[in-house]
Protein backbone atom coordinates (compact mmCIF):
# COMPACT_ATOMS: atom_id res chain seq x y z
CA UNK A 1 0.00 0.00 0.00
CA UNK A 2 0.78 4.12 -0.71
CA UNK A 3 1.08 4.40 3.31
CA UNK A 4 4.16 2.34 3.02
CA UNK A 5 5.63 5.10 0.70
CA UNK A 6 3.89 8.29 1.16
CA UNK A 7 5.73 10.14 4.12
CA UNK A 8 4.05 10.17 7.14
CA UNK A 9 1.99 13.16 8.45
CA UNK A 10 3.09 15.31 11.25
CA UNK A 11 -0.30 16.31 13.40
CA UNK A 12 -1.46 18.39 15.75
CA UNK A 13 -5.06 18.04 17.22
CA UNK A 14 -7.48 21.13 18.60
CA UNK A 15 -9.54 20.59 21.44
CA UNK A 16 -8.75 16.52 21.39
CA UNK A 17 -11.26 15.72 23.88
CA UNK A 18 -11.05 11.94 24.18
CA UNK A 19 -9.07 11.54 21.04
CA UNK A 20 -11.86 10.76 18.05
CA UNK A 21 -9.35 11.96 15.78
CA UNK A 22 -6.37 10.29 17.08
CA UNK A 23 -8.02 7.75 16.84
CA UNK A 24 -9.14 7.87 13.37
CA UNK A 25 -5.21 8.60 12.51
CA UNK A 26 -4.21 5.72 14.07
CA UNK A 27 -6.79 3.37 12.17
CA UNK A 28 -5.99 4.93 9.06
CA UNK A 29 -2.55 4.63 9.25
CA UNK A 30 -0.05 7.20 7.62
CA UNK A 31 -0.82 10.04 10.55
CA UNK A 32 1.72 10.69 13.52
CA UNK A 33 -0.45 12.54 16.21
CA UNK A 34 2.71 14.18 18.30
CA UNK A 35 0.86 16.81 19.92
CA UNK A 36 -2.63 17.08 21.54
CA UNK A 37 -4.35 20.21 22.83
CA UNK A 38 -7.33 19.56 25.48
CA UNK A 39 -8.03 21.43 28.64
CA UNK A 40 -10.75 19.38 30.10
CA UNK A 41 -8.79 16.93 32.82
CA UNK A 42 -11.05 13.96 32.43
CA UNK A 43 -10.57 13.93 29.12
CA UNK A 44 -6.69 14.50 29.52
CA UNK A 45 -7.07 11.42 31.49
CA UNK A 46 -8.78 9.40 28.94
CA UNK A 47 -5.90 10.95 26.16
CA UNK A 48 -3.35 9.40 28.25
CA UNK A 49 -4.38 6.42 29.25
CA UNK A 50 -5.18 5.23 25.32
CA UNK A 51 -2.29 7.49 23.90
CA UNK A 52 0.35 7.11 26.22
CA UNK A 53 2.60 8.56 24.05
CA UNK A 54 0.92 11.64 22.85
CA UNK A 55 2.23 14.92 24.28
CA UNK A 56 -0.91 16.80 25.29
CA UNK A 57 -1.06 20.62 26.26
CA UNK A 58 -3.84 22.44 28.47
CA UNK A 59 -4.62 25.53 27.38
CA UNK A 60 -4.56 26.79 23.47
CA UNK A 61 -4.09 30.45 23.82
CA UNK A 62 -0.88 29.39 25.93
CA UNK A 63 0.48 26.96 23.51
CA UNK A 64 2.72 27.52 20.92
CA UNK A 65 5.12 25.48 18.69
CA UNK A 66 7.77 25.47 16.21
CA UNK A 67 7.58 22.13 14.90
CA UNK A 68 6.46 21.82 11.65
CA UNK A 69 3.40 20.16 11.53
CA UNK A 70 2.12 18.81 7.99
CA UNK A 71 -1.88 18.63 9.24
CA UNK A 72 -3.18 20.69 11.91
CA UNK A 73 -7.28 19.20 13.27
CA UNK A 74 -9.26 21.82 15.30
CA UNK A 75 -12.54 20.42 16.27
CA UNK A 76 -13.43 23.49 18.18
CA UNK A 77 -16.18 23.85 20.80
CA UNK A 78 -19.41 24.21 19.17
CA UNK A 79 -21.80 26.16 21.44
CA UNK A 80 -21.91 29.07 19.65
CA UNK A 81 -22.93 27.04 16.38
CA UNK A 82 -25.16 24.65 17.49
CA UNK A 83 -29.01 24.97 16.81
CA UNK A 84 -29.25 24.30 20.38
CA UNK A 85 -27.75 27.08 21.77
CA UNK A 86 -27.95 31.05 21.32
CA UNK A 87 -26.73 31.42 17.52
CA UNK A 88 -23.95 33.93 19.04
CA UNK A 89 -21.59 32.23 16.19
CA UNK A 90 -17.94 33.29 16.54
CA UNK A 91 -19.24 35.58 19.67
CA UNK A 92 -19.21 32.54 21.62
CA UNK A 93 -16.07 32.96 24.23
CA UNK A 94 -15.86 29.06 23.67
CA UNK A 95 -16.22 28.83 19.84
CA UNK A 96 -13.84 32.00 19.64
CA UNK A 97 -11.51 29.78 20.02
CA UNK A 98 -11.30 28.78 16.56
CA UNK A 99 -9.06 31.72 16.00
CA UNK A 100 -6.72 30.41 18.31
CA UNK A 101 -6.97 27.08 16.00
CA UNK A 102 -5.64 29.82 13.34
CA UNK A 103 -3.19 31.75 15.31
CA UNK A 104 -1.54 28.34 15.11
CA UNK A 105 -2.39 27.45 11.37
CA UNK A 106 -0.97 30.85 10.49
CA UNK A 107 2.03 30.13 13.11
CA UNK A 108 2.87 26.49 11.63
CA UNK A 109 1.96 26.56 8.11
CA UNK A 110 0.76 22.99 7.54
CA UNK A 111 0.11 21.72 4.21
CA UNK A 112 -3.78 20.34 5.09
CA UNK A 113 -6.08 22.10 7.54
CA UNK A 114 -10.00 20.17 8.78
CA UNK A 115 -11.88 21.66 10.65
CA UNK A 116 -15.32 19.57 12.30
CA UNK A 117 -18.11 21.69 13.76
CA UNK A 118 -22.13 20.83 14.06
CA UNK A 119 -24.10 21.73 10.56
CA UNK A 120 -25.01 25.42 12.12
CA UNK A 121 -21.47 26.03 11.77
CA UNK A 122 -22.72 26.62 8.06
CA UNK A 123 -24.75 29.67 8.94
CA UNK A 124 -23.10 31.00 12.28
CA UNK A 125 -19.36 31.15 11.23
CA UNK A 126 -18.18 29.45 8.06
CA UNK A 127 -17.46 32.09 5.73
CA UNK A 128 -15.35 33.73 8.01
CA UNK A 129 -13.22 30.77 8.55
CA UNK A 130 -13.21 29.87 4.81
CA UNK A 131 -12.22 33.75 4.33
CA UNK A 132 -9.18 33.56 7.19
CA UNK A 133 -8.20 30.16 5.29
CA UNK A 134 -7.74 31.20 2.14
CA UNK A 135 -6.06 35.15 3.27
CA UNK A 136 -3.60 32.38 4.81
CA UNK A 137 -3.10 31.22 1.48
CA UNK A 138 -4.97 27.87 1.64
CA UNK A 139 -7.32 25.98 -1.04
CA UNK A 140 -10.34 25.42 0.80
CA UNK A 141 -12.68 22.85 -0.54
CA UNK A 142 -16.58 23.00 0.08
CA UNK A 143 -18.29 22.36 3.24
CA UNK A 144 -19.55 18.49 3.29
CA UNK A 145 -22.30 17.54 5.94
CA UNK A 146 -21.01 13.98 7.09
CA UNK A 147 -23.64 11.76 9.62
CA UNK A 148 -23.04 9.25 11.63
CA UNK A 149 -26.07 7.18 10.39
CA UNK A 150 -24.48 7.02 6.71
CA UNK A 151 -20.87 5.44 8.26
CA UNK A 152 -23.53 3.14 10.02
CA UNK A 153 -24.60 3.99 13.26
CA UNK A 154 -28.18 4.05 14.26
CA UNK A 155 -28.11 8.23 14.77
CA UNK A 156 -27.99 11.04 12.55
CA UNK A 157 -25.27 13.27 14.18
CA UNK A 158 -24.21 15.33 11.48
CA UNK A 159 -21.21 17.08 11.60
CA UNK A 160 -19.40 19.74 9.08
CA UNK A 161 -16.26 19.05 7.86
CA UNK A 162 -13.80 21.56 5.68
CA UNK A 163 -10.54 20.66 4.30
CA UNK A 164 -8.11 22.63 3.30
CA UNK A 165 -4.71 22.45 1.66
CA UNK A 166 -1.39 24.53 0.02
CA UNK A 167 -0.22 22.67 -2.88
CA UNK A 168 3.44 22.52 -2.57
CA UNK A 169 5.78 23.61 -4.56
CA UNK A 170 6.14 21.99 -8.12
CA UNK A 171 8.23 24.46 -9.84
CA UNK A 172 6.08 24.82 -12.90
CA UNK A 173 5.66 20.94 -13.51
CA UNK A 174 3.18 19.41 -15.40
CA UNK A 175 1.29 18.33 -11.70
CA UNK A 176 1.67 22.05 -10.53
CA UNK A 177 -0.93 22.56 -13.72
CA UNK A 178 -3.08 19.41 -12.70
CA UNK A 179 -6.14 20.20 -9.87
CA UNK A 180 -7.20 17.49 -7.93
CA UNK A 181 -10.47 15.65 -7.91
CA UNK A 182 -13.47 17.62 -6.20
CA UNK A 183 -14.04 15.93 -2.70
CA UNK A 184 -17.99 16.18 -3.82
CA UNK A 185 -17.32 13.46 -6.17
CA UNK A 186 -15.07 11.50 -3.99
CA UNK A 187 -16.57 11.27 -0.72
CA UNK A 188 -19.64 8.77 -1.62
CA UNK A 189 -16.73 5.87 -1.97
CA UNK A 190 -14.87 7.10 1.09
CA UNK A 191 -17.75 6.51 3.11
CA UNK A 192 -18.55 2.91 1.70
CA UNK A 193 -14.65 2.46 2.30
CA UNK A 194 -15.42 3.59 6.20
CA UNK A 195 -18.60 1.55 6.48
CA UNK A 196 -17.42 -1.92 5.08
CA UNK A 197 -17.15 -4.07 8.37
CA UNK A 198 -13.89 -5.69 8.74
CA UNK A 199 -14.14 -8.92 10.58
CA UNK A 200 -11.65 -11.40 12.06
CA UNK A 201 -11.76 -14.84 10.04
CA UNK A 202 -14.66 -13.94 8.35
CA UNK A 203 -16.63 -14.56 11.28
CA UNK A 204 -20.09 -13.92 12.17
CA UNK A 205 -21.64 -10.94 13.11
CA UNK A 206 -22.20 -11.20 17.66
CA UNK A 207 -25.42 -11.35 18.91
CA UNK A 208 -26.58 -8.70 20.85
CA UNK A 209 -26.56 -10.29 24.87
CA UNK A 210 -29.51 -9.05 27.20
CA UNK A 211 -28.87 -8.80 31.14
CA UNK A 212 -31.12 -8.60 33.84
CA UNK A 213 -29.38 -5.71 35.82
CA UNK A 214 -31.79 -2.94 34.33
CA UNK A 215 -29.53 -1.95 31.95
CA UNK A 216 -29.35 -3.22 27.82
CA UNK A 217 -26.06 -3.96 27.02
CA UNK A 218 -26.38 -3.60 23.13
CA UNK A 219 -29.06 -2.13 21.72
CA UNK A 220 -32.28 -1.08 23.00
CA UNK A 221 -35.80 -2.58 22.05
CA UNK A 222 -36.20 1.34 21.64
CA UNK A 223 -33.80 1.51 18.35
CA UNK A 224 -35.39 -1.45 17.20
CA UNK A 225 -35.96 -1.13 13.25
CA UNK A 226 -32.94 1.31 12.88
CA UNK A 227 -30.28 0.50 10.37
CA UNK A 228 -26.80 -0.04 11.76
CA UNK A 229 -23.44 -1.08 9.74
CA UNK A 230 -20.35 -0.85 10.48
CA UNK A 231 -18.61 -0.83 13.69
CA UNK A 232 -21.42 -0.54 14.83
CA UNK A 233 -22.84 -3.57 13.61
CA UNK A 234 -20.12 -5.96 14.42
CA UNK A 235 -19.26 -4.69 17.92
CA UNK A 236 -22.80 -3.79 20.36
CA UNK A 237 -21.90 -1.55 22.88
CA UNK A 238 -21.01 -3.84 26.06
CA UNK A 239 -21.51 -1.09 28.39
CA UNK A 240 -20.81 -1.13 32.29
CA UNK A 241 -22.74 1.87 33.29
CA UNK A 242 -24.53 0.00 36.29
CA UNK A 243 -20.89 -1.16 37.54
CA UNK A 244 -21.42 -0.54 41.35
CA UNK A 245 -18.17 1.39 41.48
CA UNK A 246 -18.95 4.11 39.38
CA UNK A 247 -19.89 7.52 40.71
CA UNK A 248 -22.62 9.52 39.35
CA UNK A 249 -19.81 12.43 38.79
CA UNK A 250 -17.74 10.12 36.88
CA UNK A 251 -20.88 8.86 34.75
CA UNK A 252 -21.65 12.39 33.81
CA UNK A 253 -18.19 13.37 32.99
CA UNK A 254 -18.57 10.18 30.39
CA UNK A 255 -21.45 10.95 28.73
CA UNK A 256 -20.30 15.29 28.35
CA UNK A 257 -17.32 13.61 27.08
CA UNK A 258 -18.63 11.20 24.43
CA UNK A 259 -21.08 13.66 23.62
CA UNK A 260 -18.45 16.75 22.77
CA UNK A 261 -16.17 14.18 20.96
CA UNK A 262 -15.84 13.51 17.22
CA UNK A 263 -16.94 9.93 15.37
CA UNK A 264 -13.64 8.10 14.10
CA UNK A 265 -15.56 6.88 11.26
CA UNK A 266 -16.60 10.37 10.59
CA UNK A 267 -13.18 12.00 10.97
CA UNK A 268 -12.01 9.03 8.60
CA UNK A 269 -13.44 10.50 5.94
CA UNK A 270 -11.85 14.14 5.44
CA UNK A 271 -8.36 12.26 6.56
CA UNK A 272 -8.93 10.03 3.70
CA UNK A 273 -9.07 13.16 1.55
CA UNK A 274 -6.11 14.83 2.86
CA UNK A 275 -4.38 11.53 1.78
CA UNK A 276 -6.04 11.83 -1.31
CA UNK A 277 -4.41 15.18 -1.77
CA UNK A 278 -1.03 13.61 -0.55
CA UNK A 279 -0.83 11.20 -3.24
CA UNK A 280 -2.17 13.04 -6.02
CA UNK A 281 1.13 15.92 -4.86
CA UNK A 282 3.38 13.30 -4.74
CA UNK A 283 2.71 12.13 -8.49
CA UNK A 284 0.64 9.03 -7.34
CA UNK A 285 -1.77 9.22 -10.36
CA UNK A 286 -4.00 6.53 -9.43
CA UNK A 287 -3.62 6.47 -5.54
CA UNK A 288 -7.21 5.77 -3.78
CA UNK A 289 -7.56 5.79 -0.53
CA UNK A 290 -10.16 3.83 0.03
CA UNK A 291 -8.37 0.76 -1.16
CA UNK A 292 -5.79 1.14 1.73
CA UNK A 293 -7.34 -1.18 4.92
CA UNK A 294 -9.35 0.92 7.23
CA UNK A 295 -10.28 -0.98 10.73
CA UNK A 296 -11.89 1.52 13.80
CA UNK A 297 -11.62 -0.02 16.64
CA UNK A 298 -12.46 -3.12 15.28
CA UNK A 299 -9.73 -5.00 16.46
CA UNK A 300 -8.32 -2.67 18.75
CA UNK A 301 -10.78 -1.18 21.13
CA UNK A 302 -10.69 1.81 22.85
CA UNK A 303 -11.27 2.55 26.65
CA UNK A 304 -13.35 5.71 27.42
CA UNK A 305 -12.65 4.64 31.17
CA UNK A 306 -9.99 5.69 33.62
CA UNK A 307 -9.87 3.07 35.26
CA UNK A 308 -7.79 -0.64 35.11
CA UNK A 309 -10.10 -3.33 33.66
CA UNK A 310 -10.23 -6.70 31.94
CA UNK A 311 -11.71 -5.92 28.77
CA UNK A 312 -12.18 -2.20 26.99
CA UNK A 313 -15.02 -0.72 25.86
CA UNK A 314 -15.43 1.65 22.82
CA UNK A 315 -18.28 3.65 23.61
Amino acid sequence: MLNSVLPTLVTLSCFAGIGGTELACRSLGGFDVVDAIEKNPYRQRVLKKNFPNLNIHDDIRDFTSDKRYDLIVSTFPCKGMSYAGKGEGYDNEYSALWWESYRLIKTCKPTYVVIENVRGFLQRGACSSFNSLRMAGYTVDPPEIISAKEVGACHQRERVFIVAYKPPNTNGTKRSRQLPLSWTGQIGSQIEAVKKPVRKNNSQRPQFPSFDQGVVNGLSPQLDGYQRGGWWLDNPFYGDISAPKRSISDRQKRISALGDSVTPQQMAIPLMRVKYLQGFFAGAEQYDPCLETFSPVLQTQFDTKNEPQKSQTFA
